[in-house]
């Protein structure tokens, strides 16, 4: 038994981004608060009048939001007294393009209010088979959040801190790029509620206002040299404070509230992030990141850029010609000699 882990941690800046208009403010926590307690009744009726007393808005203001949810692609039923349902079809929402629907994130759902590390927790429940493919362990804080290369991540309340476990049926090398797809995918989620543009780093950070915001951590069991599951962690700075973040990380670690000013319900950030994973997901199996490959250099914060990249005990500088198919970063070196780094700490200039 074995684990890899890729993450990637650290970029340097300080851009201050602008804040949310109203439009993404009414039309997006909202409107996925509500795809969020739908998920949470998945397949059975959810009155508009119960929807509307929870929270604080019109029938009518529902059903707005209830059609605005359709037009991304829920398959949302609607039955005079009885309510609305969310078929099992899932979103085929802004974002990511959408891929053959297979898994279902977040079908099975551990809620605790303070673990170690839910990459733990996720590990030994799938260990024993007790985690369903697309399950979650979320926890409102952690105490040893994880880090790629040892390193830790603060995780204190008012973040999303979550892991889920998967069973592809790849190759070692055909899973490490899921790194970058899923923060490819938290980008876009993150997205939807912003207006700033929302970056990713190579390999698997993801960047608002030049700052890190969230980020992936992949573990995986292996036997021989097939999968035998993956625990993908998840972390993500949604209402933490800037004294909630460590001193030496304030120049190069923000939040969604320290670069707008306003705080986000978590449940419906969760319920976008989980849309676009789910897309994504599917997308990676059917085409590989070839398929995705283009998403993500449009989201690169430092594609074409001068990087140096910090690997395997040396610095190797030039300039970022982008990812290739394997998800691989493409580096033209000073000397003019094109090279192709597998995992690294990207920094700029």
């Amino acid at each position: 038994m074995s684990r890899e882990v890729c993450v990637n941690q650290r970029l340097n800046g300080a851009m201050k981004s602008e804040n949310r208009s109203s439009f993404v403010e009414e039309g997006g926590i909202m409107k996925y608060r509500i795809l969020s307690k739908l998920q949470q009744n998945q397949g059975e009726w959810v009155s508009g009048a119960e929807l509307a007393r929870e929270l604080g808005i019109s029938r009518t203001a529902v059903w707005k939001h209830i059609d605005s949810l359709r037009k991304e692609g829920y398959r949302i039923t609607a039955i005079p007294n009885q309510g609305y349902r969310l078929e099992d079809e899932g979103c085929e929402g802004p974002g990511l393009e959408p891929g053959p629907r297979k898994v279902r994130f977040g079908s099975q759902r551990l809620q605790l209010d303070e673990t170690s590390s839910t990459n733990t927790v996720a590990w030994e429940m799938a260990d024993q088979g007790r985690l369903a493919e697309g399950g979650i362990v979320i926890a409102a804080r952690q105490t040893q959040g994880k880090g790629r290369r040892g390193r830790r991540w603060e995780s204190p309340a008012g973040g999303l801190w979550l892991s889920i476990v998967l069973y592809p049926e790849l190759q070692v090398r055909d899973v490490v790029p899921l790194s970058l797809v899923f923060a490819l995918a938290v980008a876009c989620a993150l997205q939807r509620f912003i207006t700033a543009p929302v970056k990713v780093k190579w390999p698997n950070d993801v960047l608002l206002g030049g700052k890190k915001v969230a980020g992936i951590l992949l573990e995986i069991n292996t036997e021989f040299d097939m999968i035998k599951y993956v625990v993908a962690g998840i972390g993500v700075n949604v209402n933490l404070r800037a004294e909630d973040l460590p001193a030496a990380l304030r120049d190069q670690a923000t939040s969604l509230y320290l670069e707008t000013g306003q705080e986000f319900d978590l449940e419906a950030v969760l319920s976008a992030i989980l849309a676009e994973l789910e897309k994504a997901y599917a997308r990676y199996l059917e085409t590989g990141f070839k398929g995705l490959r283009r998403q993500f250099m449009e989201r690169c914060a430092h594609f074409g850029q001068p990087v140096t990249v910090h690997t395997q005990g040396r610095d190797l500088s030039g300039i970022d010609q982008g990812i290739d198919d394997h998800g691989c970063l493409r580096l033209k070196l000073k000397d003019g000699r094109l090279v192709r780094v597998t995992a690294g700490d990207v920094m700029p200039g």
